[in-house]
């Protein structure tokens, strides 16, 4: 996922590759990869992203406590639990819409 907004991620050429975790919450998607791409190069340490379309956010996090802070700092208390993308697509494929709380995470 190529990141579009005029955030510092999209700015830097950031994509969104290889995701493992992810969950919609409050409108917000939150994803977690193991590695992802900045300026066309591989970046090899864990990242997180959190993408609201309807504000055109789209922000990139390579620190596990700021994007827990950028989390906090839009109104979640407390952070939110990323699901396995396996167990996603399986409830994407069984249902027409997806019940986030029926999936368990790994």
């Amino acid at each position: 996922m190529n990141l579009e907004t005029n955030g510092a991620w999209a700015l830097l050429g950031a994509s969104i590759e290889n995701v493992k975790k992810v969950n919609v919450v409050n409108c917000a998607i939150l994803m977690y990869t193991p590695a992802t791409h900045v300026m066309g190069e591989k970046f090899p340490k864990p990242a997180w992203a959190i993408i609201i379309p309807s504000k055109n956010i789209e922000e990139g996090f390579v620190d596990h406590s700021a994007y827990v802070n950028y989390l906090r700092s839009i109104g979640f208390k407390v952070e939110p639990e990323l699901y396995d993308m396996k167990d996603v697509v399986k409830a994407a494929n069984d249902n027409e819409v997806i019940d986030w709380s029926r999936i368990i995470s790994n």
